[in-house]
């Protein structure tokens, strides 16, 4: 699975970028296989609707992202911002209390 829906548009971002990282070489070997070449070859003018991009243009501006050198570097700097942005929506968002007692339970 590429992506994982998370609870806010952080955590969707960290978790796609997360799996992105972990199945970069795959998508590239699925980008450059010999049946996907032939396949776009063959089909290279197709739409999915008329006002669409070509299968041709799609499939090269998706292997020109895979294959840009300094992706990876930024997609981890991406990560290290999110990740404790993340860590404290979990927090916040937990139903257990985290660091603070219940004022309710205290007894004076």
């Amino acid at each position: 699975m590429l992506t994982q829906p998370g609870a806010t548009r952080e955590a969707t971002v960290f978790y796609g970028f997360t799996s992105f990282l972990q199945h970069i070489d795959a998508i590239t070997q699925t980008l450059t296989s010999q049946g996907v070449v032939q396949y776009v070859r063959a089909n290279r003018g197709q739409r999915a609707t008329p006002e669409s991009r070509t299968l041709h243009e799609l499939y090269s501006e998706a292997k020109d992202f895979a294959s840009e050198a300094d992706l990876q570097p930024q997609i981890e700097l991406c990560l290290q911002v999110l990740t404790p942005i993340v860590k404290l929506l979990r927090l916040a968002d937990s139903d257990r209390p985290s660091c603070v007692k219940d004022p309710v339970s205290q007894e004076v």
